[in-house]
Formats: C-alpha cells, structure tokens, sequence
C-alpha cells in the first residue's frame, strides 16, 4: 500500500488540512510562503511553522526532497533549515520547515549575537562564493 498513489495523494491532502495559516509572507506565480501552525485532534497547536506551495512544473522544489531523504536519514545541516514534511498535493509540492521568530527579547536577541560571533557560525571559506543552491549540492556529491 505503500507504493499506492492513491493513498499517498489522499494522505498528504489530510496531513495539508491540519494546518492553519497564520500569514502569507510571499505569493509569486509558481511559488506561496505561509506562516502555519499545526492544528492537533485536541485543538493544540505547535509551531510556527513556514510552508512553501511550490507549482510541480516550475521544477524548484527538487532540493527539498533530496534534503528532507537525508535529514530523516540522520544527515544534519548546520545552515540548513529542518525539514518537518515534504508531500505533493495535485500540481503543488508542499514543504514545512522551521522558522525562526522575528520577535526576540533583549536577551534573545544578544544570546543570538553571541552564538553568531563564533568561529564555528562563520561561513567557511570554501563556500563564502556559493549561493545557498550550490552549497546545498555540495552536500549530496
């Protein structure tokens, strides 16, 4: 049953209806980006979370399936959002990843400051030219 596209369609079509979109932060032809939270069977709710809506024919979601294969292999990437569900959905591939609150306090925003001035948060040199598409590339040669 696994192998059933039928099902796999009906599943991510359930899984998309647990979400409840807080903002739309983009809308662009072949792309939307939404601010959702997950809606629990007990009305709790977790998150944020951000979700793309890519179109299937504009091609530009394939990075986000070779990644979320190897996040839930093990793989973890320092730069690279965790990926929590990637389903397609009729012509639409859907992706919810993490977001990072733009509201800090005082204190969170100066631990993020100082967490960022460690040597280990500094872009290598090797990819300090890269944009986010090769470097993301990198990662599975």
């Amino acid at each position: 049953m696994e192998n059933d596209p039928l099902a796999a369609y009906l599943a991510a079509l359930a899984r998309d209806d647990c979400y409840r979109v807080d903002e739309v932060l983009k809308t662009a032809p072949h792309e939307t980006t939404e601010v959702v939270y997950f809606v629990g069977a007990n009305a709790a709710e977790l998150g944020p979370f951000v979700r793309k809506r890519i179109a299937v024919d504009a091609a530009m979601g394939d990075a986000y399936g070779h990644l979320f294969q190897a996040q839930r292999a093990g793989r973890r990437f320092r730069h690279l959002p965790r990926i929590y569900a990637v389903h397609t959905t009729g012509d639409e591939l859907v992706v919810v990843d993490i977001t990072v609150p733009s509201k800090l306090s005082a204190e969170e925003r100066k631990l993020v400051e100082q967490l960022a001035a460690q040597p280990s948060f500094q872009k290598a040199e090797s990819v300090k030219n890269q944009n986010i598409f090769e470097r993301m590339k990198s990662f599975f040669r």
